[in-house]
């Protein structure tokens, strides 16, 4: 039986492939068409990776956990953003036989075209987006900013395929795919469309930078096993002015009436933030996220906060 984990990896394949794969067929066998099957095999790769932001417990399970699911969505972005650079420099290349003046129209950034200007923000865009998510030290909240550029880049994308070719088949799938994560992810993950409603009961400091923070369920609470995690949001509460964004966050006890307890890291400046939160402040769980741990005693689990993966580490380490 083959593993849900292979057949979501091959969907996302097939997804990414599925708009240079409608316009192949019509494509010349020359530099020309290689440099326009490069534009859409880019284009394919990063509206496909989009569907790898979505944090759906299930959709993550099924492809083999969150870590497994960013370090995919990072990879694609890093793929088609190179099949993009390429676009223009393809096709320039095929002129080369006629005058350098059209090569250099091509490539110009300050070429007056329309298209052209297009183009060349939205790789502007692509390499800042991806930039930032090469960049370790930049706060969370400027690494979110510039990431989202990604987005906006996209979309500036699919402005210069529509002026250059208008709608089409491929068009509108990358079009469907882009609108759909990214709604998908705003809406549920983002805003916290369908999260779980928690208040926090009791806090506790066992050390200077670990807060440990109780949550009692005021509706149904989440399913969830001792060394997975969720994605918390902190809301307004007495005396305490929450984060307002989803952060991870490790499940270190769990009572029987659904009640839970997250140890929270001073690490960035939500975290740092916690370390005065009160009862009474409302929480949103998202979740839960991470394999089941058998023997919590011995693997424990550690996150990077702002790169929301998940690793295992033996517990004597952490």
């Amino acid at each position: 039986m083959i593993k849900a984990s292979v057949v979501t990896k091959i969907v996302i394949i097939a997804t990414a492939l599925l708009p240079a794969l409608m316009v192949i067929s019509s494509l010349p066998l020359n530099l020309y068409g290689f440099g326009i099957l490069s534009g859409w095999l880019g284009m394919g790769l990063i509206s496909a990776s989009l569907l790898l932001m979505i944090r759906e417990p299930v959709w993550t399970a099924w492809f083999g956990g969150l870590q497994r699911m960013y370090q995919w969505h990072h990879n694609m972005s890093v793929a088609g953003y190179s099949l993009l650079l390429t676009h223009p420099f393809v096709l320039a290349s095929s002129y080369f036989e006629v005058d350098l003046d059209t090569v250099w129209e091509y490539l110009s950034p300050f070429n007056p075209d329309i298209l052209n200007r297009m183009g060349w923000i939205g790789l502007i865009g692509f390499m800042l987006g991806l930039a930032a998510s090469f960049s370790l030290h930049l706060p969370y909240s400027w690494w979110r900013r510039l990431h989202m550029l990604l987005v906006v880049a996209m979309l500036i994308g699919l402005g210069h395929i529509w002026i250059a070719s208008s709608f089409s088949v491929s068009l509108t799938i990358v079009l469907l795919i882009t609108v759909v994560a990214m709604s998908w992810r705003l809406v549920r993950n983002d805003y916290g469309a369908g999260s779980f409603p928690y208040e926090v009961s009791t806090v506790s400091h066992p050390s200077e930078h670990i807060t440990e923070v109780m949550l009692r369920p005021l509706a149904k609470p989440i399913s969830i096993a001792q060394g997975q995690f969720v994605n918390a949001a902190f809301f307004e509460g007495p005396l305490f002015q929450g984060c307002g964004e989803f952060h991870p966050y490790t499940v270190s006890k769990i009572a029987e009436d659904g009640s839970l307890s997250l140890s929270v890291k001073a690490l960035g400046d939500c975290t740092k933030h916690i370390q005065t939160l009160g009862p009474g402040v409302a929480v949103r769980l998202q979740g839960p996220y991470g394999i089941f741990l058998l023997d919590p005693a011995i693997v424990t689990c550690s996150l990077d906060c702002r790169r929301h993966w998940c690793y295992a580490i033996p517990s004597h380490v952490a």
